[in-house]
C-alpha cells in the first residue's frame, strides 16, 4: 500500500542563512526610505526632461512650447523648410490661442502661452 501524506508534516523549506522567515518578512512594516532610494537612483540616471528644464529655469516657456513642437514635427523632416515653418507657427498659434490646448499648458507648466506675434 502507497503512504498518505495527508495529515503528516512535509519537508521544510530550507532558508539561507541570515534571510528572515517569510512569515517575519510579512510582518515587517513596508520602508518607504527604501521606495525612495530605488525611484532616485532611477531619477538621477534620466537626463532632465524639457519640462524639468522649464521647471529649473534653464529655459523659458516660448523655449520649452520650440521644442515639444520640433519633438511633435520631427517626421517631417522630408517637407521643404518653408512648409516645415508654416506648420510650426501654425501649431505654435493653436498651442496660445485654443482653451483646451492653453488649460493643458497651464497644468504642466503654470503658465499660460502667449500667442507668437504678440510681442
Amino acid at each position: 500500500m502507497g503512504i498518505d501524506p495527508i495529515g503528516k508534516e512535509g519537508a521544510s523549506v530550507p532558508t539561507s542563512v541570515g534571510s528572515p522567515s517569510p512569515a517575519l518578512e510579512a510582518q515587517r512594516p513596508f520602508d518607504l526610505s527604501e521606495a525612495a532610494r530605488v525611484e532616485s537612483a532611477g531619477a538621477a540616471d534620466a537626463p532632465p526632461t524639457s519640462l524639468d528644464q522649464l521647471r529649473a529655469g534653464r529655459i523659458t516657456l516660448e523655449g520649452y512650447l520650440a521644442l515639444k513642437v520640433d519633438e511633435a514635427t520631427v517626421h517631417l523632416g522630408s517637407l521643404p523648410s518653408p512648409e516645415r515653418e508654416m506648420i510650426r507657427s501654425v501649431l505654435l498659434e493653436r498651442i496660445a490661442s485654443d482653451p483646451m490646448l492653453v488649460d493643458l499648458v497651464r497644468e504642466a507648466t503654470g503658465a499660460v502661452p502667449r500667442p507668437p506675434h504678440d510681442d
